[in-house]
């Protein structure tokens, strides 16, 4: 009591605060009491500690005069400054409640007054059929209740909002209390809370699977009938009842996918203890979960393919052109066989697909896979060849495929010639053309010229030699004697040119003709002969006058030359005149003078005078 006096006299030195009366503020309790009872219920204070309802006036958490009781353990047995804390519950048999807040006077006693706690916390449980529904701890944030400031020391604690948590609408039966270390002094006061009714266990649900056989993978809907009454929410389980949880749902139907058959539980719960889930039945269902069905599959129409360069063919992947189906697989998987990559040549292939669903069943198609070469060989002509024509002015064409280079992505390739080999061509271009044919005949072609030509010479015989005489002009104008030739060759016409040409000048002498015959292939071969020109037309000459030369004293004369007196001349050009007599012969009387004009030819002309001597000396 004494101990009960010193509080009282600390809390009303500062009783200054007020505030609002909450709904259990203690005043109408009996002193003492370890019970208390507001709105028709009754609670209980328990404790080890000395908790009872105590009085001092105006101690309370507002400071008046009549906020004078509230809840304490000012009486502990040995005092209550021992640092080991305290503990105290308030519970109800009547009803279940929630907190909305309160105010608690939280210190370390001494003997001199009230003493923040230096060391310790406060925790407060709210429990809900012996299980905690919540709990959180204090250690900070307490009014000052060495100054009694704020609520006269009281600290106001909202349980709407702890730590970011709502607890004021948890339903429980019992709120602790329990400080730790020097947390050793609680009073508690505006105790404000809420009546929850009486809980109703939630029914047990009959439950139902709609499709009760489901395909791996698939799903089925639980729906269950009955009601949660006071349970907050239908808990679903596997293995057993109440053993490994699944899921929460608040509505009457879930639907699940199970892996493997299973059989479900359900049951309503709270999980704060209104409801007795340690009895709670189950409802249950088993889902039965296998696929024993063949998947369908199509397969595409046959394919066709084209082999490589290496003459192979890969195979691809014709998985995506199936069409599968099955009843519980999405997407079965296709496998193919022979499998993609496998190199094959040309022919047909059958493929075999296989669709495998999710539970190992199968079923399988084919087709054929048609493959061909569509790559035409390669070939190489060689470069254009030459030829000559034989005595008959014939080419037999040899065979060129030999000097082809032909190549294919397949073995078997063959070349063959146009036109054959054996065919008769004459002299000029042939175009010779060389095709390779591989395997499944596809083609190439090259060509070139076989270019034939006439080498052999023509033959050509020429006339004997020929004589000429050259006209008044001392010209000799050379015929044509191309006709005298006979001219042969093997390729038919030839042509016969004469050199000096036709109508070529020449004079006097031997002039050699060379008769060249040139057949169509430019091949030649000449001949020749000699045309001998001589000039067979006289000079003429004309002799002067008779002379009269003076005798000298022996009667006679020297006789002069008169050739320069003659007037000669020849188509040739220059002539020789001799005289006869000589000059310088010496005549008596007359003499007949010839003067003779020799063209160097052998051809000559004479004309003679009298030289007459003429005595011109007086005797």
């Amino acid at each position: 009591m004494k101990k009960l006096l010193l509080i009282c006299s600390i809390f009303c030195l500062g009783s200054s605060l007020t505030n609002a009366q909450t709904t259990e503020d203690f005043e109408s309790e009996t002193l003492g009491s370890t019970t208390f009872s507001d709105n028709g219920h009754t609670f209980s204070i328990s404790s080890t500690d000395g908790y009872d309802i105590e009085t001092c006036p105006s101690c309370g958490w507002n400071g008046s005069a009549v906020d004078a009781r509230f809840v304490d353990n000012s009486n502990a047995p040995g005092g209550v400054d021992d640092n080991n804390g305290s503990v105290f519950s308030i519970a109800s048999a009547t009803t279940n409640f929630t907190v909305e807040d309160l105010y608690l006077f939280i210190a370390n006693p001494s003997a001199v007054g009230f003493t923040q706690p230096a060391a310790g916390s406060l925790t407060i449980t709210g429990n809900m059929g012996g299980s905690a529904a919540y709990t959180f701890t204090l250690i900070a944030g307490f009014s000052n209740v060495s100054s009694f400031t704020p609520y006269n020391g009281f600290t106001f604690i909202d349980f709407s909002n702890q730590g970011g948590s709502d607890y004021s609408n948890i339903t429980i039966d019992e709120l602790v209390f329990t400080g730790t270390g020097g947390t050793e002094y609680l009073a508690l006061d505006a105790f404000r809370w809420n009546a929850v009714a009486a809980c109703t266990n939630p029914d047990v649900p009959v439950v139902t699977a709609t499709s009760s056989t489901i395909c791996p993978s698939g799903s089925s809907t639980l729906t269950w009938t009955g009601n949660l009454n006071d349970a907050t929410a239908w808990h679903i389980y596997t293995s057993s009842c109440g053993v490994t949880q699944l899921t929460t749902t608040a509505s009457n139907s879930l639907v699940v996918t199970p892996g493997a058959t299973t059989t479900y539980y359900i049951r309503g719960e709270d999980g704060a203890g209104c409801v007795d889930e340690s009895t709670g039945l189950c409802g249950s269902a088993i889902v039965t979960v296998q696929d024993i069905t063949n998947p369908t599959i199509s397969c595409p129409g046959n394919q066709v393919g084209n082999v490589n360069g290496a003459c192979n063919f890969t195979v691809p992947d014709y998985t995506g052109l199936a069409v599968v189906a099955d009843n519980c697989t999405a997407s079965p998987i296709v496998t193919q066989a022979p499998v993609v990559g496998t190199i094959v040549g040309i022919g047909t292939t059958n493929i075999v697909l296989t669709a495998t669903d999710g539970s190992s069943n199968t079923a399988n198609c084919n087709f054929d896979v048609v493959v061909s070469d569509n790559t035409n060989p390669t070939i190489t002509c060689p470069g254009n060849q030459i030829g000559s024509v034989d005595g008959s002015c014939n080419f037999s064409l040899p065979d060129y495929t030999g000097l082809a280079t032909a190549a294919d992505n397949c073995p078997g390739v063959t070349v063959a010639q146009v036109p054959a080999a054996g065919t008769i061509v004459g002299v000029g271009t042939t175009n010779v053309v060389l095709t390779a044919t591989d395997g499944v005949t596809n083609t190439s072609n090259c060509n070139f010229n076989v270019v034939v030509s006439d080498i052999t010479n023509p033959t050509i015989s020429c006339p004997g030699n020929q004589i000429g005489s050259v006209d008044v002009s001392c010209n000799y104008s050379l015929p044509d004697y191309t006709g005298l030739a006979t001219p042969a060759d093997n390729c038919g016409a030839v042509t016969v040119t004469q050199s000096p040409a036709a109508g070529t000048i020449v004079g006097i002498g031997t002039t050699n003709i060379v008769l060249t015959a040139t057949d169509g292939g430019s091949n030649t071969s000449n001949c020749n002969f000699s045309v001998v020109i001589s000039d067979n037309t006289n000079p003429t000459i004309t002799c002067p006058a008779d002379q009269n030369e003076s005798v000298n004293t022996s009667c006679q004369f020297s006789l002069p030359d008169y050739t320069g007196l003659a007037i000669a001349s020849d188509n040739c050009g220059a002539v020789i005149v001799t005289q006869l007599p000589i000059a310088g012969t010496l005549i008596t009387g007359a003499t007949v003078v010839t003067l003779t004009v020799d063209d160097g030819n052998g051809n000559t002309a004479s004309c003679n005078f009298n030289a007459i001597g003429v005595d011109n000396i007086n005797p």
